[in-house]
């Protein structure tokens, strides 16, 4: 075979695992009725009456960590009754990330909204499962369209035109950088600081996706090609520099558009204390992995344009870019231990982004 058409089939299966992925973790979620809404709506303090509840759907497309739950509400809050289009996300019966935290989640939320990023607004959470019997918690609905994650496969990025494809992906990195310059610390998310361990923000980000690769049990020669991975990637890391919000898992996929803008940044489940390159690195990496082969996607931003875009936004260059690359690698990498059970072709993936981890981490410079 080909190295043109292994990377032609590795690609395919990029394009449908993660969807595949979504699919799954959708035919495992719960249901609720209305009345359980309306009781857990009540009993906020900022909410005198429930007029209704109606319009309950649950969304088609991405959605692998999370079951998320749509619908409208009428709502008196003592002097008037408005209506409000909501979103319920609450844990699903087999979680896919082990060490996710909904309380965090929430308070990361409320963090990227004080900084006036477009992101959904936190309204009212269940962290214990008292009301819907799992951790959840409830927002404000941003409208408007995300990619699958086969983004150049069908869905809004698919149907765009070449210039406006471009537009697009190279909105999502402005945000990234926007995210940066916004320079939200550990006084805004002091939360997010146990999350990990180890002296660096680096190492601490690395060693909470090791224990989540441990929590998933993988075969001993998976671990051990991860911990060589990760001590490896210790040993080059850049001189610490200030750690701020990184979003974690800046796929297109978790982009919500109005038109050619973002209008919202979905999904902060993975974000952590950490350098802001890590986003953009992962975007670059989707962008080409999940592009054909054999008929390459027309508009698609080259690396550097990514770059220029997101640099426009922060307001300074990008650092250690190298390093990054392999960085995000090893999480794709860890990625296909932890999601196996409802990924199908992880294991080939995993040896996929496994072989580019390596080559990866041979090109950081010393």
């Amino acid at each position: 075979m080909t190295t043109e058409m292994t990377q032609a089939s590795t690609k395919q299966r990029n394009r449908t695992a993660f969807d595949n992925q979504a699919a799954a973790a959708k035919a495992t979620s719960v249901e609720f009725d209305p009345a359980t809404i309306e009781r857990f709506l009540l009993a906020q303090k900022d909410i005198n009456g429930v007029n209704g509840i109606r319009d309950l759907a649950k969304p088609s497309g991405a959605g692998a960590s999370n079951g998320i739950l749509f619908f409208t509400a009428d709502l008196d809050n003592g002097s008037q009754t408005t209506t409000s289009e909501l979103v319920l996300r609450y844990e699903t019966d087999t979680p896919l990330i082990k060490q996710k935290r909904f309380d965090d989640e929430f308070q990361t939320i409320i963090a990227v909204n004080n900084a006036g990023l477009p992101a959904p607004v936190a309204r009212w959470h269940d962290f214990t499962g008292d009301f819907f019997g799992r951790p959840s918690y409830i927002t404000n609905r941003v409208h408007g369209q995300c990619p699958p994650s086969s983004i150049y496969a069908e869905g809004i990025l698919q149907d765009a035109d070449p210039a406006t494809r471009k537009s697009m992906m190279l909105a999502v990195a402005d945000y990234h950088g926007r995210l940066h310059a916004a320079n939200i610390g550990p006084d805004q998310v002091p939360h997010l600081t146990r999350r990990g361990t180890g002296p660096t923000a680096i190492e601490r980000e690395l060693s909470w996706w090791f224990k989540e690769a441990s929590l998933a049990s993988p075969t001993p020669d998976k671990m051990e090609f991860l911990r060589r991975a990760h001590d490896r990637l210790i040993a080059v890391q850049p001189d610490p520099y200030t750690a701020r919000l990184v979003h974690g898992d800046a796929q297109f996929a978790n982009c919500m558009f109005d038109g050619p803008q973002v209008s919202a940044v979905l999904d902060w489940e993975l974000s952590f204390l950490g350098h802001n390159e890590s986003d953009l690195a992962l975007l670059v990496l989707f962008a080409d992995a999940l592009n054909p082969v054999d008929e390459p996607v027309d508009g698609v931003p080259s690396e550097q344009e990514f770059i220029a875009a997101y640099e426009a936004c922060a307001g300074r260059p990008i650092a250690a870019w190298e390093f990054f690359q392999a960085f995000n690698l090893v999480k794709v990498t860890t990625a296909m231990v932890f999601g196996a059970a409802t990924m199908p072709g992880a294991d080939e993936l995993f040896t996929h982004y496994g072989a580019l981890l390596t080559d990866a981490i041979d090109r950081i410079p010393r």
